[in-house]
């Protein structure tokens, strides 16, 4: 394709778009951005972080979200990201929720169901807990598997060590492989989401109501949830800090999140 066939840009956000730990995005990478809201080309961040955490992100970025959108929660929400409207909501089965919710926490690990604004816990003093909703500007508020049932997150997140989180995943499979979706977003952290919920419907879905076609679109990823993106992508692009597994899912790959990958590919595509 060339540069003028594509017309979607979606891409994650930690170690992708942003470096870590403080979620920055550098001057290179704003320039990008801005360059292709000036040509009118639609861009998604698609992330396990929610809505409210992207906005707080863009904000302490000093980025408009103005003409971009969100992918919030591995996929499971799609929202305009300059006004909220929603695009389209895939939340969990309230009984897989508890289910999935009292299954992670027969482990040593800290599980923390997402929705909106807030952060749910049944170990609200949890160190990843706190920490992950003080990074994304959330509510932590505590929480039991009667309380997930009713609230039917958008997302779990279980964070653990790492061969506790295989056993996590594998005792997930065995009680609701048809009602979850699991998958890594870092060595430490596990997602769960409903069923058939990930980032490459996300993008479909996105593509879909915009009117564009799936192999118009670009997709930018680094780690296991961004692999069926990369897939579903007309193009799809792994950064050089990503996972074997993603590069090995894209079609080709660009320099680190540090190098500012993802400006090299946009600014050559789309001539910025």
């Amino acid at each position: 394709m060339t540069q003028s066939t594509y017309q979607l840009v979606a891409s994650d956000f930690d170690l992708t778009l942003a470096g870590l730990p403080h979620s920055h995005i550098s001057d290179r990478t704003k320039r990008a951005l801005e360059g292709l809201r000036e040509r009118g080309v639609p861009f998604a961040i698609a992330s396990g972080r929610g809505p409210s955490g992207l906005f707080h992100h863009l904000e302490r970025n000093s980025i408009s979200p103005e003409g971009f959108y969100f992918c919030g929660y591995g996929g499971a929400e799609i929202i305009q990201a300059w006004d909220g409207t929603e695009i389209a909501s895939n939340r969990l089965n309230g009984s897989a929720a508890r289910k999935a919710f009292e299954v992670a926490s027969d482990f040593p690990v800290e599980v923390l169901p997402h929705l909106g604004e807030f952060a749910y816990a049944s170990n609200v003093g949890g160190l990843a807990n706190r920490g992950q909703a003080w990074s994304d500007g959330l509510t932590l508020l505590d929480i039991t598997p009667e309380g997930v049932e009713e609230l039917r997150p958008s997302k779990i997140l279980i964070s653990g060590e790492p061969d506790v989180l295989e056993r996590v995943a594998t005792a997930l499979g065995e009680e609701l492989a048809d009602s979850i979706e699991v998958t890594l977003s870092a060595t430490t952290l596990l997602e769960v989401n409903a069923a058939g919920v990930n980032k490459g419907w996300a993008l479909w879905a996105l593509a879909d109501h915009l009117g564009i076609d799936h192999t118009a679109t670009v997709a930018f990823g680094d780690n296991f949830n961004d692999i069926p993106m990369l897939r579903a992508a007309g193009l799809g692009v792994a950064v050089g800090n990503a996972v074997p597994e993603a590069k090995l899912a894209a079609d080709r790959v660009t320099f680190s999140c540090d190098d500012d990958g993802l400006a090299y590919v946009l600014e050559e595509l789309f001539a910025l």
